[in-house]
């Protein structure tokens, strides 16, 4: 590949980097259009590498529409935060199971070192009182639930454990701005403390209450409804897959 070319092709890479971040994190609003001109001017970039940045982020679902009939961030909806949560609950429960039963000294340390720098990593800065979430912190959880399953020996399931993480930071992160004082680091510490104590069935309920928790926040705060009533049945704990340990 010529110089040029290289070029070219890390520069798409990183505006697809940050507009996938700014997908994530809230910044480009689900349902969003995504004009070229605005996507020039906010990220300095050139015409070809936000069209290509945009291609990879529809294949990756993340972006819907084609270039020439324009493209939009994928909207948000209760529908699909249900449906994310229920698929990540039996995907990543069956990959902690598997994990936990393939697991050894030298995985543990890996998710012990993952955890410790989760905890230590601050969520948030004083200074932000818009409820926005650090992306070290971000980067740290994702790491985190990464090396959760690391062990499971299945090359599948770590993909759409990957897929469907990504997919829910959306609702993950509006989680995080309507239930501000849920302790994160306790729930992140039993996940870890049921892998280290090899108990499975312990790990894939808390994988269960982890992410239901994240899904009740949000349904219970209102913010995607449209239209009707307005009003949201109360979800159990364990709504969406096995239930919870005590």
């Amino acid at each position: 590949m010529t110089g040029d070319g290289t070029a070219s092709s890390s520069r798409t890479g990183e505006v697809f980097r940050l507009i996938r971040r700014d997908i994530l994190s809230g910044a480009l609003a689900g349902g969003e259009r995504l004009r070229s001109t605005m996507l020039r001017a906010r990220y300095g970039a050139g015409l070809t590498p936000v069209r290509e940045a945009l291609a990879r982020l529809a294949g990756s679902g993340l972006v819907t529409g084609q270039e020439q009939h324009g493209f939009r961030v994928v909207p948000t909806s209760e529908e699909d935060l249900r449906d994310i949560t229920r698929v990540s609950v039996l995907t990543e429960s069956d990959a902690i199971v598997r994990a936990v039963e393939r697991a050894d000294g030298a995985t543990d340390a890996a998710l012990l070192r993952a955890f410790e720098a989760l905890a230590g990593t601050p969520m948030r800065s004083e200074a932000d009182t818009g409820g926005g979430v650090h992306d070290a912190w971000s980067e740290a959880h994702r790491r985190f639930h990464e090396s959760l399953i690391a062990p499971c020996g299945s090359s599948w399931l770590l993909q759409l454990n990957a897929l469907l993480f990504d997919h829910a930071e959306r609702y993950r992160q509006l989680a995080f701005r309507v239930a501000p004082d849920r302790d994160l680091v306790d729930e992140h510490r039993r996940l870890l403390d049921a892998v280290l104590g090899r108990d499975p069935a312990r790990a894939a309920a808390l994988v269960d209450a982890h992410w239901s928790a994240t899904a009740e926040a949000v349904l219970a705060s209102g913010a995607l409804r449209s239209g009707g009533d307005g009003s949201t049945p109360p979800l159990r704990k364990g709504a969406f897959g096995s239930g919870a340990p005590s």
